[in-house]
């Protein structure tokens, strides 16, 4: 009787609570060098009160709470979380505040148990059962997929530190291995999961040069589970030692043969086409990817050239390039200089009308279905052991790209040095001006001729 009254009396005591009456506080200690009270690394407690008690839990996670730029802080005191569009060590405010809430459910669900059974809660216990809480749900946590989200975010995806283009390739591969691995957690995980990746691509005709490329970026991804330590022993050092090759052509071979460029004719043709009145958007699209063609310019810092960039008294344009950030100086020649005095007095700081990536290279395959540019282009690929080729007709592979292309090829034909050309276009490495020398065949024919003059 006495024991069911107890029971009673300890379960009216311990009222229903919610994930609100867990509530997060920066640690807050004066620095004793200082004097001062810190705002960053600081550990982040959560407390609880119950039956005259109060638990406090390290979260594990820290935070700061300095202001910004504009002033504001990055803990939002009043909701007892990490403000929005903060990052707190490389963890964006999403990821803080999620660990927070998974921390104030276990606190309840502990509690819970503990109320609904009308046990004896004594902080250590309740401390520890927390923590074993935590543990248990972390381990449901750890498949294979839901890790690669925590990968994207804490290795560059959610402070930008990756390109938009990488994170969408990361966020491909996270969808086919979810064909591949389905719930498989962390530690099934073993060597013959590239194997087992290889095969899935195969399996959907994807060439080996792309196969070995999605390879490396898994073994990316399981070498930061290695570093985070989901992936221990034996298993991580065969990760380690591990292979992705695959049979393909020679890198040099592969480039030379990506190397879309036009002949000094098919530029000719390009600059004489008759363009009629009601395509004329192609004649803008044209002058944009002719000026690309003697200069070198990229599509990217075509539309960010400004009317200021262009120096008329020394005849050279200056800009920073967008994707390397190098100071760029292109001496500007007839008709380069020509196309800018085109659009020189029209309104707006913009020195070319340029459009999107993705419009341009629409119409270049126009204009160039217009101009008959149908050279045949022989690209060659494995799938598997299969060696596959497939031909083109070069305005079916026209692009903004093929202007920068176009500059360099013609511009190492011509003589020029190719020191002198990488200063123009900002390229670093050698080996890629390399690819370029002697890679067009009438250019090789006519040099040939030389030893006839012998």
């Amino acid at each position: 009787m006495c024991v069911n009254l107890c029971v009673n009396r300890i379960t009216h005591i311990m009222k229903p609570k919610t994930i609100s009456d867990v509530r997060m506080y920066p640690e807050q200690r004066k620095d004793p060098k200082t004097n001062a009270y810190p705002t960053e690394n600081l550990p982040v407690i959560a407390k609880f009160s119950y039956q005259g008690k109060r638990l406090e839990y390290n979260t594990g996670i820290k935070v700061q709470t300095n202001l910004n730029k504009k002033g504001e802080p990055a803990w939002d005191v009043e909701r007892g979380r990490a403000a929005r569009n903060t990052i707190h060590h490389g963890f964006s405010f999403a990821e803080v505040n999620a660990e927070l809430d998974r921390v104030a459910s276990a606190v309840i669900r502990v509690y819970d148990r503990y109320r609904l059974s009308g046990s004896h809660l004594p902080i250590a216990t309740f401390r520890a059962k927390v923590k074993q809480e935590l543990g248990t749900e972390k381990q449901e946590r750890d498949r294979v997929i839901d890790l690669f989200d925590l990968f994207i975010e804490r290795s560059g995806g959610s402070i930008k530190d990756w390109s938009d283009g990488l994170v969408r390739h990361f966020r491909v591969i996270q969808g086919q291995l979810k064909e591949v691995v389905k719930g498989l957690t962390i530690d099934q995980v073993d060597v013959n999961i590239f194997e087992k990746y290889k095969a899935f691509l195969l399996s959907i005709n994807t060439r080996n040069s792309t196969i070995e490329n999605k390879l490396k970026r898994l073994k990316w991804f399981l070498r930061w589970t290695i570093k985070e330590g989901y992936i221990k022993g034996e298993v991580a050092l065969r990760i380690e030692r591990s292979s992705v090759a695959m049979e393909k052509m020679k890198e040099s071979d592969r480039m030379r043969q990506n190397i879309i460029f036009l002949h000094p004719e098919e530029v000719a043709i390009i600059e004489n086409l008759d363009i009629p009145e009601e395509k004329n958007y192609l004649k803008r699209v044209r002058d944009c990817f002719l000026f690309s063609c003697f200069t070198g310019l990229r599509h990217s810092d075509l539309k960010a050239l400004r009317k200021k960039n262009i120096d008329w008294d020394n005849d050279v344009i200056e800009l920073v390039a967008l994707k390397d950030k190098d100071l760029l100086t292109i001496p500007l020649v007839n008709k380069s200089r020509d196309i800018l005095l085109k659009y020189k007095d029209e309104p707006g700081e913009l020195a070319l009308p340029v459009i999107s990536n993705e419009k341009a290279n629409h119409y270049l395959k126009e204009l160039g279905f217009m101009a008959k540019l149908d050279r045949v282009i022989t690209k060659t690929y494995y799938i598997g052991r299969d060696k596959k080729t497939d031909r083109f007709e070069l305005w079916e592979l026209l692009s903004t790209h093929v202007g920068r292309r176009t500059f360099i090829t013609r511009a190492i034909e011509l003589g020029i040095a190719p020191d002198v050309v990488m200063s123009i276009t900002g390229h670093s490495d050698y080996k890629i001006m390399q690819v370029y020398l002697g890679i067009r065949d009438e250019r090789r024919r006519i040099e040939m001729q030389k030893f006839n003059e012998i």
